[in-house]
């Protein structure tokens, strides 16, 4: 039988939307990041941090 375990990461007191941040895409032309950016793939969908 599987026991819970307790979430460590987030301290008591606190919540995990502490650590939200909401992004809200915006349109534009976006030439900056033409090859990348087209109408199947806004930018808004791709990954540009390298991680």
């Amino acid at each position: 039988m599987n026991t819970p375990t307790r979430d460590d990461s987030v301290q008591p007191g606190t919540s995990p939307l502490d650590k939200f941040f909401a992004v809200i895409p915006a349109g534009g032309v976006g030439t900056r990041l033409w090859p990348l950016s087209r109408a199947a793939a806004p930018k808004f969908l791709h990954d540009l941090t390298g991680s």
